[in-house]
Order: C-alpha cells, then structure tokens, then sequence
C-alpha cells in the first residue's frame, strides 16, 4: 500500500521519527516528568532529564483570543471617543496606543503575533506532512510562509509600498482616475488578484480537508479578506470624498476592517490548533508535537506541545 495514504493506525516503530516513541505514552496534562539520574564513579548525575508537557485546549485558546480582541477594539472605541469628542491627541501617550490604525503599539502587536502563531501552527502542519509524504504539504508550507509574510507586513506596513508601487509602474491608471473611490488606497490592485489566483489554486486543497476544517478555513478566509480587503475599499472611498472630515465614520470603519481581521485570524487559529488534534478512521494525527530545547552537557530538556483531541460533538 502506497506509503502516501494509510488506513490503518501505524505501529509505534512507525510513528518513530515523527514523533519520539516515549512521548506518544504521556498523558494529556500538565506534567513534570521524573528526575532520571544514574550514579558514577561515586558522582551524582551522570544523566538528569526534565521534561514538561503542555496541553493546549482549542477551544480555550480561543476564547482567550477573542477575549484579547474585544479588549483591544473596546481600547480603540473608548480612546477615539475621547480624541473626537473631547479634542485630547495623545492624553499621556494612551490614545495613539490603542489606535487601530496606528504603528507601533499595542494592536499592531498583537496582530503581528497572532499572525506569526498561525504560521508556526501551519510550519508544524507541514514539517510531518512532509515527513509523511502527503499529497499536499507543500501547501500547507506556502501557507506557512504566507503567514509569516503578513506578519512581517502587520508590523512593518509593507502592503502600504503596494500602492506607490501601483502609481509607479502604471501611472495611466491614475491619469485616466481609476484609483479614486474605492480603489483610492491602489495597493488593492494587486491585492484584489492574489486572493483570486489564491483561492483557485488552494480549491482542490480544501476540498481534500476534513469537513470541520474546511468550513473553518472558508469562514476565516471570509472575515479576513473581507476586513483587509471589503472594508479596507469601503474606507478608500471615505477618505477620497471627505479627507478627514468624518473623523467618526473613518474611526468606525477602521473598527470595522481590524476587528474583521484580528477575528479571522483567531477563528483560523482555531482550525489549525483543532486540525492538529484530529483524528479519523484513515488518518492517525500525532497528538504530540515535539517543540524542542535539548542542552548539551548532563541536562536535557524538553518542552511538548499536547493538542487537545476532538471530541465527537464539540
């Protein structure tokens, strides 16, 4: 039988090399392991090991997640309130740090670190897919590096040289007034095609997930696309008509594309830490994935990330 796609759970010999034989045995707790030590030559500790183990509840991740953001969004809310109704820039540094459409401060933050969760989840993913040989692990390493990408750009602004790019390499655009209105932000001109192309070319991928996942996917990918690119337009449109006239409305919309955006990405966290804890009658998914911290000398420690199993119904 092709070594691609097993239907039967694999022997423990087999699961060596994806995941270490004396950890598919733990239990799914928190746990520190016992102190392994061997006298010699009348000395102490000729070999010590310490191990923890971490369980890592889906659900619970995000919930606290979404918790994060609704305090995060409620920051912005309260803080532009204050700027527009009451004429405070800064109020002591606070207002610019909880502005969603600002740099450098606590949303931007927390974006670029969930963005970078998600690819280190999708690099997991794809390090025993490929150890697998699967059909598609070569997608989900795209995907990984995707992901790092947009959390590159979540901190740096990179999308924003997108639109200079634009006026730059086809100025009969913005002589003709094709990027005005909704357009106005030009970096959309590229953005608007990738999703596009994207979609097309990862079809045949989503349809092979299982069916739990694939609608998570679809649904983050959704809000996600329609917060960074839907919305984004919709303000386009505001600030080539008013400028900054309608201090509010540019406000709520901002609330509007960062709040689609930081929820897709906890919903598409979600999918991928769920995914890692799945199981089916013709795939075996390795419960323990094996983060890794060995020191050289007579310590040697280990750190393990548990991913808790689907329970039928949840």
């Amino acid at each position: 039988m092709n070594k691609k796609h097993k239907d039967v759970h694999p022997d423990p010999e087999e699961r060596q090399g994806v995941i270490p034989q004396s950890l598919v045995t733990q239990p799914p707790r928190l746990k520190l392991a016992h102190h392994d030590r061997t006298q010699r030559d009348g000395g102490l500790i000729a070999n010590e090991r310490r191990q923890v183990t971490l369980v890592l509840s889906p659900r619970k991740l995000a919930l606290t997640l979404a918790l994060v953001v609704l305090c995060l969004l409620l920051g912005h809310v309260i803080t532009q309130s204050v700027k527009i109704y009451y004429g405070y820039n800064t109020l002591g540094g606070i207002i610019p740090e909880f502005d969603l459409n600002s740099e450098n401060n606590i949303p931007t933050w927390y974006s670029s670190s969930a963005l970078l969760l998600a690819s280190a989840l999708l690099a997991m993913i794809a390090l025993v897919k490929l150890q697998w040989q699967e059909t598609y692990a070569r997608h989900w390493v795209v995907l990984a590096v995707i992901f790092l990408f947009l959390s590159m750009d979540e901190a740096a602004s990179i999308h924003e040289k997108g639109s200079e790019l634009a006026l730059l390499i086809m100025p009969s655009l913005v002589d003709f007034g094709y990027l005005s209105r909704y357009l106005y932000f030009a970096w959309v001109v590229f953005g608007v095609p990738f999703v596009l192309l994207f979609s097309l070319a990862y079809l045949r991928f989503l349809i092979h997930l299982p069916a739990k996942t694939r609608s998570l996917f679809v649904l983050a990918g959704i809000i996600y696309v329609g917060g960074a690119l839907g919305v984004e337009m919709l303000g386009a449109r505001d600030f080539y008509l008013y400028g900054e006239g309608r201090p509010l409305v540019h406000s709520m919309l901002i609330l509007w594309e960062e709040g689609f955006e930081m929820f897709g990405i906890v919903i598409f966290i979600y999918a991928l830490t769920s995914y890692l804890g799945f199981r089916s009658s013709s795939y075996l998914w390795p419960s323990f994935l094996v983060l890794g911290l060995s020191q050289p000398g007579t310590i040697q420690r280990r750190l393990v990330l548990v991913v808790s199993e689907i329970r039928s119904g949840e």
